[in-house]
């Protein structure tokens, strides 16, 4: 039986090896700069939103579709973010039952060394690096992500990935109740 259908294309391991080796470093040199300013990555980036959002605010859904999360899953979250003083919730003045969430004080002091950090950080990853080879990366891997993006649609395969586990977390805990 010819299996040559089922294995990469040529170079494909090694692209996708290096591209999440690559990846997994600056990720965890990134968390290590929001650890550095007590925040973890989820808290990080609730407070990001909340800074793009400025006096504005956000919802707590808008929030959580920001981070491809269910108001569910993120409940907690902004309810101990709330009690580290990271944020306020305010009634909205529109619609009364809606809460809205904008940074307080001590939110965006964290958020803004956080990002001070992160910078710090890839500065001193890849300033060494020369700026000409950078910029062919960022060059390649645009013509990849154009690429994947006109192949698969990134967003929806994502979400029918995590609609998927849900639908198999369910299934098992169906399977144990009965």
């Amino acid at each position: 039986m010819d299996d040559s259908h089922l294995r990469l294309p040529h170079g494909a391991e090694d692209l996708i090896s290096l591209v999440r080796q690559v990846g997994d470093t600056l990720h965890s040199q990134l968390l290590l700069a929001l650890t550095r300013c007590g925040l973890t990555e989820p808290r990080f980036r609730v407070l990001e939103r909340l800074a793009q959002a400025g006096d504005q605010g956000c919802s707590q859904t808008e929030i959580a579709s920001w981070l491809d999360q269910s108001d569910s899953s993120i409940c907690g979250l902004i309810d101990r973010m709330q009690e580290d003083s990271l944020l306020y919730r305010f009634r909205s003045k529109v619609d009364r039952r809606r809460s809205l969430l904008m940074l307080s004080q001590e939110g965006r002091a964290r958020w803004e060394r956080a990002v001070q950090a992160q910078a710090q950080t890839f500065h001193h990853l890849l300033d060494s690096y020369p700026e000409t080879n950078r910029r062919l990366v960022c060059l390649h891997l645009q013509r990849l992500q154009h690429h994947l993006s006109q192949t698969v649609p990134i967003k929806s395969a994502s979400s029918s990935l995590r609609e998927e586990s849900r639908l198999t977390s369910a299934a098992e805990s169906m399977r144990e109740a009965g």
